[in-house]
């Protein structure tokens, strides 16, 4: 499974971090762990917001983070099915895109 960015509905954020980025949907995760890591996805947007895709602790995550304050995210998704990190990350986008500046 590719995961290609350019399918995302970004509105006014822009692609900071995303090299390309594959998993293989029949192997189980635990024997592609090696190949993740923290840092798969960001999408800054000009309210001082970021979308942050990664992989924690076992599991798939989307972070919204406001001005900076990684401490307290404003949104927090975390799941193992890879399937669902398109829709997490539209999800994240949208509640990134309605956050005040």
């Amino acid at each position: 499974m590719a995961l290609d960015w350019s399918d995302l509905d970004l509105g006014s954020g822009k692609i900071t971090w995303g090299p390309p980025f594959e998993l293989d949907t029949e192997r189980p995760l635990s024997e592609q762990e090696d190949f993740l890591d923290e840092d798969i996805l960001q999408i800054e947007f000009p309210n001082k917001v970021v979308v942050d895709l990664g992989w924690y602790g076992g599991d798939f995550a989307v972070y919204v983070i406001q001005a900076g304050d990684w401490g307290s995210p404003v949104k927090e998704y975390r799941f193992r099915d890879p399937e669902l990190i398109y829709s997490r990350l539209q999800n994240a986008i949208h509640v990134a895109l309605t956050c005040s500046a």
